[in-house]
């Protein structure tokens, strides 16, 4: 969430620097996937613009997200292979 309103925020910077007058809004980005780590559980959260979903994960969530973690860090490497769509 915080690297799409970054975007839209440098965004709308540029376009009253150059002075277009354009903007654009996160808003219609707002569809996000995710699982929270507290340290020693997690939760899985979802929402678009049309509806919000937070389940609580305790102790797996925790090992699903050091699981991603591996996974995001070495597919970037392009150490594995990415999965489709991810």
């Amino acid at each position: 969430m915080a690297e799409i309103m970054a975007d839209v925020a440098a965004y709308n910077v540029h376009q009253e620097l150059i002075g277009s007058g354009k903007t654009k809004s996160y808003i219609d980005k707002i569809s996000i996937i995710c699982v929270m780590d507290s340290g020693n559980g997690a939760a899985y959260i979802s929402r678009n613009t049309k509806k919000e979903r937070m389940i609580m994960l305790p102790v797996i969530g925790h090992w699903l997200k050091k699981g991603w973690g591996f996974y995001y860090k070495n597919s970037k490497m392009k150490r594995i292979p990415r999965i489709p769509g991810m």
